[in-house]
């Protein structure tokens, strides 16, 4: 018979994934916006930041300039286990001094309360990856 108040296999369970953290730490999560040129093939990684988010539309500086026919894909990676993928159009395109390219996005979907203000906060911290 088995004593049900001996919680000696609760507590083996505990230590053990208390040991598997120690031996395997969890991948460090990074929270921000990627942008994915989509295709008929595969999507590119293209680089740059969110500058500013309405309820349907984006503007975005890019390394790369694009063109008024091309779609992107903008992942919002906001927690560990929460993100939402937007589809836009690019509407436009400017080029900067610096090389970079201002590119306006039309979404092809409204934005809900919550993803504009996620958008928002990465526009006012968000760097461009290299």
């Amino acid at each position: 018979m088995i004593d049900r108040r001996e919680p000696s296999s609760r507590r083996m369970s505990i230590e053990r994934r208390n040991l598997d953290r120690r031996i395997r730490p969890r991948d460090e999560f990074v929270a921000g916006v990627r942008f994915l040129k989509a295709g008929a093939t595969a999507d590119q990684v293209l680089h740059g930041r969110l500058l500013d988010a309405s309820m349907s539309g984006i503007r975005v500086l890019l390394t790369e300039r694009l063109v008024t026919s091309d779609r992107i894909l903008v992942e919002v990676n906001y927690a560990e286990d929460r993100c939402f993928n937007i589809m836009a159009d690019v509407i436009w395109v400017e080029a900067e001094d610096d090389g970079m390219f201002r590119t306006g996005c039309e979404i092809s979907a409204d934005l809900t309360k919550k993803q504009h203000q996620m958008l928002q906060k990465f526009a006012s911290t968000e760097t461009i990856e290299t």
